[in-house]
């Protein structure tokens, strides 16, 4: 059998949805089957009436790669898939959406937090002023993700909602911003559909 970009088969596809931040450019990237026409391939999303919602279009490289774009306009977890002609089974993924928040990072190696963790440089956590310890977070930066749990109390910052390790920081790239906005996500977050809406801009259902 032929074999196609990143030594999948002719037939095979492939979809990677990168996290993303509500109203922000979120990137899907993938294979498409059977590419050597440069097919255009359908972005979906899945609905709660089990319809699909298409939500983006591109066209594939003759390599069979691709790349398309998507605003969301809301938070979750969500299933997507993209569909190309041909009849092949479409490639399917799991996209997080994350709430826009504001973060900074801190090194105190060595010391313990209010929730009674020992800091060391590999810490992975957060602090946040409310929320309960142990509370599993998701965080995205520009396309990287890190989970981090709350470990500690603060950030006591007008404006600043939470406090990353170093580590955590280190993990999404982080570190050289210091203060600036990263997506945040419940780590329990279920999968979930929104109904369909109709009206939505380049979108239609299937």
């Amino acid at each position: 059998m032929a074999q196609g970009a990143g030594g999948l088969l002719a037939e095979d596809s492939l979809l990677v949805a990168r996290p993303g931040i509500v109203r922000q450019p979120l990137t899907f990237t993938g294979i498409a089957p059977g590419s050597s026409r440069r097919p255009r391939v359908e972005i979906q999303l899945a609905q709660s009436d089990g319809s699909w919602l298409t939500i983006a279009r591109t066209r594939a490289h003759s390599s069979g790669a691709f790349t398309a774009t998507w605003r969301p306009s809301q938070a979750g977890r969500f299933s997507v898939r993209a569909v190309a002609p041909g009849g092949a089974p479409p490639a399917t993924a799991t996209v997080s959406v994350m709430m826009r928040t504001v973060a900074t990072w801190y090194d105190q190696a060595g010391s313990t937090t209010a929730c009674g963790v020992e800091l060391d440089k590999a810490t992975l956590g957060v602090a946040h002023k409310s929320l309960p310890c142990g509370t599993e977070l998701e965080f995205a930066f520009r396309g990287r993700s890190v989970l981090a749990p709350v470990i500690d109390r603060g950030p006591f910052v007008k404006g600043v909602s939470y406090d990353l390790t170093i580590a955590a920081a280190k993990k999404i790239g982080f570190v050289s911003t210091g203060r600036g906005t990263v997506g945040v996500l419940a780590a329990a977050t279920p999968l979930s559909a929104p109904a369909p809406a109709p009206g939505i801009a380049a979108g239609h259902r299937r």
